[in-house]
């Protein structure tokens, strides 16, 4: 016995979905402190004092004579007072240091000292009062200090800086598409067998 039989097949589409959630960034530059600084200074300005000696006078006084000259013999009379004033120390510690002698020497030496003729000091001088002629300049001696400088900056916004990586999407795509397949075919059924039994009574 044959039978006609309907073959359905489906096929269902398949959508494939693929969702990206937006990611929100947010980032805070740091802001930071600038200092700057200028350590004072110190400036020193210095002129050393000058003199300066008229000497005209003196050398028309002294016969043109030079200063090293007149040193020179200011030198060699200093000496010689030097020396005849040690003979006369000497001179009189040996006359009261005599032990021979009698009477009060002492009092005698200093009698003959006092009757002991003296040059008069009749006030003259090599160097006449106005001879020498000075000018001076004083010096002079100038510090100055600069300012101590401090500068504070800020670098850097302290604002929040907001973007959004990577952003919301939805990508839709089908992967599978619909089908829908019909078929006829026919099926042999075989013929009943087997034992026959009588169920009336």
């Amino acid at each position: 016995m044959k039978l006609v039989r309907l073959d359905i097949e489906q096929q269902r589409a398949q959508l494939d979905i693929d969702i990206v959630q937006a990611r929100l960034h947010v980032e805070m530059p740091d802001r930071r402190m600038q200092i700057e600084q200028k350590p004072p200074e110190m400036t020193a300005t210095s002129e050393n004092p000058e003199v300066t000696l008229d000497m005209d006078s003196f050398k028309a006084n002294i016969g043109l004579k030079t200063y090293e000259q007149l040193t020179a013999m200011a030198a060699v009379n200093a000496q010689s007072d030097a020396t005849q004033g040690i003979k006369d120390i000497v001179n009189q510690a040996k006359s009261i240091g005599d032990v021979t002698s009698r009477g009060n020497e002492v009092g005698r030496w200093m009698k003959n000292q006092m009757l002991e003729a003296q040059d008069p000091d009749m006030g003259h001088s090599p160097v006449p009062p106005g001879a020498l002629k000075m000018y001076g300049k004083p010096g002079m001696h100038e510090i100055e200090f600069s300012d101590y400088e401090l500068s504070i900056d800020w670098v850097g916004a302290n604002t929040p800086e907001i973007y959004v990586e990577p952003p919301s999407s939805v990508n839709v795509e089908l992967s599978t598409q619909p089908e829908l397949n019909i078929t006829v075919s026919e099926v042999e059924i075989p013929a009943s067998s087997g034992r026959h039994l009588n169920t009336e009574a």
